[in-house]
């Protein structure tokens, strides 16, 4: 078991900002300063040979405390892409067969709470009450079963990843103000394969 609390100041931190002067273009600039702060605690529990379990949670709370030469973010805004909540959970089972060879079966889940996607575009990301417009919450299931025979080189294992097939935005920026378009990078979509 370990546990971690941090606590940092992020200076000269620099953001690409749309001004209403340069409509459609972006521009750095300094938005002064930034707190981050958190507590993480992470495990893993062996019971027996064959099986392990593992898990992180963390608590994380970043935003700029000063806003220095920006002009679309707000004193507390929080940092993008930063959830104030997130954890992961896995386990692993591992199982000798009579021939010698081993059958492994693993899965992870890991869940980030809402967050907001870019803290400069205040103008498109706050709502008609002042609040910043969140990405909601997410959690993907990933799975692997595998066989591995005795004394070889080789092995054989059947997965899937986001088994649950969670729709989320991992980057891109928000243009609609300008352009109407909103460009955005998804996450993989549910998979599954075997190698």
């Amino acid at each position: 078991l370990n546990a971690a609390a941090f606590f940092g100041i992020y200076d000269d931190v620099q953001v690409a900002e749309e001004l209403d002067e340069t409509p459609g273009f972006q521009l750095m600039r300094n938005a002064g300063e930034g707190e981050i702060k958190g507590v993480e605690v992470e495990g893993i529990w062996t019971p027996n040979k064959s099986f392990t379990l593992n898990f992180t949670a963390t608590r994380l709370l970043a935003a700029y405390t000063e806003l220095g030469r920006a002009q679309n973010i707000r004193l507390n805004s929080p940092f993008a892409y930063a959830p104030d909540k997130s954890a992961t959970f896995g386990f692993q089972y591992q199982q000798p067969l009579a021939s010698g060879a081993n059958l492994t079966v693993a899965g992870s889940y890991g869940w980030r709470d809402e967050y907001v996607r870019d803290a400069a575009h205040q103008r498109i990301l706050i709502d008609a009450n002042g609040n910043y417009i969140m990405e909601p919450a997410y959690g993907i299931f990933n799975a692997r079963l595998m066989y591995e025979p005795e004394d070889a080189n080789w092995q054989l294992a059947v997965w899937g990843t986001n088994l649950t097939d969670e729709q989320y935005v991992n980057g891109g920026f928000d243009a609609r103000q300008v352009w109407g378009y909103d460009f955005a990078t998804i996450g993989r979509p549910r998979e599954v394969g075997a190698s």
